[in-house]
């Protein structure tokens, strides 16, 4: 965080909230981009459980910056808040929770087991899959999209979350 963003964050709310929520979007922005890159070259290389364990630390980048989008957003309200309320990505969420929770999620664990998929006249369960050619995560009955042109919409949406929240400090 640049010392100007420092400033006019502390000024904004000397509690620090809001400059936890700036140094979140800011210190997980790269790592997004270099995690998205490691999913696929892994994947390219046919290393398939290294692709998903990138996948995972993707979904950590992306729910902190959401984490700091929020806090953002609930500290300066206005433009930036109605901004924020434009994208939902609790599905993100759900992806990382999945990953980090696989345990409690296997082989019908009570309410976190995967909804059986039903394809054709076949039942199962899809713990989870990584489809390299769509460039979709899916588990149970869900899915979220992990392509090129995802992350250059998130990060376009991060990028006009910041300059509105320049414009609330008046930067």
């Amino acid at each position: 965080m640049s010392p100007e963003w420092f400033f006019a964050a502390s000024k904004a709310d000397p509690s620090g909230k809001l400059d936890h929520g700036i140094e979140l979007i800011e210190k997980y922005r790269e790592a997004l981009s270099r995690q998205h890159d490691l999913i696929f070259a892994a994947w390219r290389a046919k290393d398939f459980p290294q692709a998903l364990a990138q996948l995972h630390f993707f979904f950590i980048s992306l729910d902190r910056m959401n984490d700091g989008l929020a806090i953002v957003a609930e500290m300066l309200g206005g433009d930036v808040a109605a901004f924020a309320a434009t994208r939902n990505f609790e599905d993100y969420k759900d992806a990382r929770n999945h990953f980090e929770h696989l345990d409690d999620r296997l082989f019908g664990a009570g309410r976190y087991a995967p909804e059986p998929v039903t394809e054709g006249s076949s039942t199962r369960l899809v713990h989870y899959g990584l489809s390299g050619k769509d460039k979709q995560f899916a588990w149970g009955k869900k899915r979220v999209d992990i392509s090129d042109e995802f992350l250059a919409e998130y990060l376009a949406y991060v990028a006009q979350s910041i300059e509105l929240t320049k414009a609330a400090l008046k930067l």
